[in-house]
């Protein structure tokens, strides 16, 4: 009779332990969690490829500069404006001296500790100036861009976008 009875409560399980023995018989319920969690962070990373692809067009640009500081910079045609603005406001930077505060400019403080950025890092000289004011404004016309392609083509394909600003960036 006691047998019987013990028989019984081996058959009986916790609601807690059934979960526990289900998800270790169901093994494949697992392995379709992680599709659905990888699909569904795909079709993210799909919504958004454009902002993706603006990243990767900054990244691509900065990253050498970065890492490689040796190159000699490319020195713009000589125009009749003046280009000692553009020394001038990394030079104030790095003796603390900040547009808007001590200074008034017409591109303002964001735009001075952006372009310091290099210098700072590589050591200030005419070439790291150079070399920054061409890649920082590329950086800027890239975020522009993405920008307008988010408000223009709100309504389009996300791949669309994306072409738009690898097509208006590159060329």
């Amino acid at each position: 009779m006691s047998r019987g009875r013990n028989a019984g409560r081996l058959l009986q399980l916790d609601p807690h332990e059934e979960s526990k023995l289900s998800s270790l018989i169901y093994e494949p319920h697992s392995s379709l969690s992680l599709l659905r969690r990888i699909a569904q962070l795909g079709r993210g990373i799909y919504s958004r490829i454009d902002f993706w692809v603006t990243v990767l067009l900054i990244a691509a640009v900065l990253v050498p500069l970065l890492i490689r500081h040796d190159f000699p910079p490319s020195i713009p045609l000589t125009y009749f404006l003046d280009d000692s603005w553009q020394s001038d406001l990394v030079f104030k930077a790095i003796q603390h001296v900040w547009v808007g505060r001590d200074v008034v400019f017409t591109y303002g403080s964001l735009y001075q500790a952006l372009s310091t950025l290099v210098p700072w890092q590589q050591g200030f000289s005419l070439g790291s100036v150079y070399r920054s004011n061409s890649l920082i404004q590329f950086c800027l016309g890239a975020l522009l861009i993405y920008v307008t392609s988010v408000c223009l083509l709100r309504w389009q394909p996300p791949w669309r976008r994306a072409f738009y600003v690898l097509l208006i960036a590159i060329f």
